[in-house]
């Protein structure tokens, strides 16, 4: 009776074990433009692992001759095809494009004249890391 006992309870321990290996809040958010209120976000890995080939999101620099200047760009594409794209030369924005990382999560907003004027970039555990 204690054998079966201690079977049931490594078995128990086993599956309790194997459920926390896979634990955690999960999210793969899609890219979504929004031109009215100038604002697009997205995360990479959703972007990469969605089940269409029309979106896309992230941001570079780019250095300008006489490469004194330092541009930031940022873009996006919807599911739909609505494509944005923005830059900057202010120094706190390259700087935050220059932190983002093929499983970021990204959120930016421009002007009129397609200036940047913000962004937001995600760094957590949750992002859903991109699939080759």
């Amino acid at each position: 009776m204690k054998r079966k006992m201690t079977v049931a309870a490594v078995g128990v321990g086993a599956l309790l074990a194997a459920t926390s290996a896979v634990a955690g809040f999960k999210s793969s958010q899609q890219v979504v433009v929004d031109v009215t209120n100038r604002h697009a976000q997205g995360s990479l890995g959703g972007a990469r692992n969605s089940a269409d080939s029309m979106q896309y999101i992230g941001c570079y620099t780019q250095s300008v001759s006489p490469f004194t200047t330092i541009i930031g760009q940022c873009y996006a594409r919807d599911a739909g095809g609505t494509y944005v794209s923005c830059s900057s030369t202010a120094p706190g924005f390259v700087n935050m494009v220059q932190s983002l990382n093929g499983d970021s999560s990204l959120a930016f907003g421009w002007d009129a004249s397609n200036t940047c004027t913000s962004i937001i970039i995600f760094n957590t555990s949750e992002d859903a890391p991109k699939i080759p």
